[in-house]
């Protein structure tokens, strides 16, 4: 029976490789060292192993290739070989992948579901909001929640998410204009005002809870309430770093652990598992949110009891 997900990893070390070398005992290291090299990109070994992820069985995949391979070859040979190892997999019905940090920059501009658990941190936004609140003085309806646009279906995807549960919802965006309709629609259907701010920002907002959806470095966390909740799953570590230096009062969540049933799962694989049996979560990371699609997420991750352990800050586990 096929398997939907591949987690890859590379090889400690060159015998790890599974090469044969002919009369490899009568021969110097450097030469087999040579050879295997040489067959490696010919023959691509990758080693396969059965895992299991919150029920859903995928595999765990051995590519032949080693840190020190990594540093020392070109970057054509590194390319062919992921490539071939890739191919290799989808050969095998693999829907998902997740790669080690350190052959994403090999893999990044392929045409394939890549996981890196952030688009399941943010499917599971209602779980860490109710966490946030847990920490927070007010209630939901009292909350302030605002929104920075990132100027893609991301952002369309939190406003729907927010709109029908908050009393507040401000959005911070380059592009105003594009919000028009979307207030027009939200305040006929609820009554809500959504208020749409021009960045960069001038003045302080109202913000008790703030997503961000902008992966380019901004200035907004200036204008955030003392003490406001950042949820934050798209920047880099360095740009977490920057925020919580100038703005040491916020909460910065930028990572959470999951659970199911009392199980606790690796981010990057539980997504790979979970994404790689619903077309409808590959089709919302590859192609980006479609309005209809609110509804059939929802109703896909009903199936699984999935719950939001633990948040975290830069590494740190904020304590409750």
């Amino acid at each position: 029976m096929a398997k939907g997900f591949a987690a890859f990893k590379l090889a400690n070390t060159l015998d790890d490789i599974k090469i044969k070398i002919p009369f490899g005992k009568l021969l110097s290291d450097s030469y087999i060292e040579k050879t295997k090299l040489k067959k490696i990109l010919l023959k691509v070994p990758i080693e396969i192993s059965e895992i299991n992820i919150a029920g859903i069985e995928g595999y765990e995949v051995q590519i032949p290739i080693t840190a020190s391979i990594l540093k020392e070859k070109d970057e054509n040979y590194i390319r062919t070989i992921i490539d071939d190892s890739i191919n290799q997999m989808i050969d095998e019905e693999c829907h998902s992948f997740v790669f080690p940090e350190e052959i994403m920059p090999y893999v990044e501009d392929k045409e394939i579901v890549i996981s890196n658990g952030k688009g399941l941190q943010f499917l599971l936004l209602d779980k860490v909001i109710e966490k946030c609140i847990n920490l927070s003085e007010k209630k939901l309806k009292e909350l302030n929640f605002v929104i920075i646009d990132g100027q893609d279906s991301l952002s369309d995807f939190c406003i729907d998410y927010l709109y029908d549960k908050v009393n507040y919802l401000t959005i911070v965006t380059k592009r105003p204009v594009y919000f028009e309709e979307t207030k027009e629609f939200i305040f006929e259907e609820t009554g809500l005002a959504v208020e749409v701010l021009e960045d960069p920002l001038n003045n302080y907002i109202e913000s008790d809870i703030v997503i961000n959806c902008r992966k380019e470095k901004n200035k907004a966390f200036y204008f955030y309430n003392k003490k406001a909740f950042l949820i934050d799953f798209v920047s880099d570590k360095s740009e977490i770093k920057n925020v919580l230096l100038k703005r040491k009062d916020l909460q910065v969540v930028d990572d959470i652990s999951l659970k199911i049933n009392k199980i606790e799962y690796d981010t990057k694989l539980l997504q790979a598992a979970i994404f790689s049996q619903n077309r409808i979560f590959r089709s919302w990371l590859m192609y980006g949110y479609k309005k209809d699609m609110i509804d059939r997420i929802e109703k896909v991750l009903s199936q699984f009891n999935l719950e939001v352990k633990d948040l975290y800050q830069y590494g740190k586990k904020i304590i409750f």
